[in-house]
Formats: structure tokens, sequence, C-alpha cells
């Protein structure tokens, strides 16, 4: 009977590491892929809430204007050349952690639109993209780096 009542301990004892080790590693699994996509979110919320506000440039003096934005690991810098009152270009200097693909649409769509909250049909904004348009409104606000 002693032998039946130890195997008995030993087996419980087994059966309960198991199944702290089996949630543990459940825990760790579900942990490493929650946690990042709930930073994501969040870092996406932060993003949308960026404000953008348009400037007048009709009354700018021609030249190159240089800005840059940083917030939660995002960045950009931009050189905005502005000519008879128009942007002509926007030439993307740096970004971190944005696509360079969309960096490059959203840019077109400042050029195209002149302007900072643009809207079109065929856009679906994204919330990195406020980086991007507050480099370029930072830019706008400041002096020319160089004259045309």
């Amino acid at each position: 009977m002693a032998s039946k009542s130890t195997n008995q301990k030993t087996n419980g004892r087994f059966f309960s590491r198991w199944r702290v080790l089996t949630i543990l590693i459940a825990s760790a699994v579900l942990s490493a892929i929650i946690i990042p996509r709930m930073v994501i979110s969040i870092n996406e919320g932060l993003l949308a809430d960026i404000p953008i506000f348009e400037t007048d440039i009709s009354e700018k003096p021609d030249g190159v204007y240089s800005g840059s934005y940083s917030t939660s690991g995002y960045s950009a810098a931009v050189n905005v050349t502005i000519s008879s009152g128009y942007i002509l270009d926007v030439e993307i200097a740096a970004l971190e952690r944005l696509s360079p693909t969309r960096a490059a649409m959203v840019k077109d769509m400042v050029v195209k639109y002149q302007m900072l909250n643009f809207e079109d049909p065929g856009w679906s904004p994204q919330p990195s993209d406020r980086v991007l348009l507050k480099a370029v409104e930072r830019a706008l606000t400041n002096s020319a780096t160089a004259a045309m």
C-alpha cells in the first residue's frame, strides 16, 4: 500500500509540474503576441492625435524650408521647396519607422493639393502619415534655409 501511495504522490507532482509549465509557456506565447500588438495600437492612437495646421504659403519668400518631427519612435525630416507661393517639392531627407513608399505618396499629395489636410477619394490616411505632415508643417513655419 505504501508504494501505491508514493506513486500517486509522484504522479500528482509530475502532472502538477506539467500544468504549471504549460501555463507558463502559454502565458509567454500570449504575451509575446498580445503586448506588441497593444503597443502598436497605442502608438497609432498617439499618432492619430497629432494636430496638423495649415500654413499660408502665398506670402512666403521663395526658398527651401527644412523641418523635422519625431514622436513615439517615428521621425521624419523634410526640405520643402516653395516658389511663387506654391509648394514645388517636398524632399524627404530622413525617415525612421515610416515606409518610404508611403512617405512618397504623402509628399505627392501635399504637392498636388498644396495643403497638409487634404482629402482624396482614393486616399486612405494612416496615423503614421501625420509624422511626415507635421515635419512639412514645421518646415513651412521655419525660415528658409536656402533662397531660390
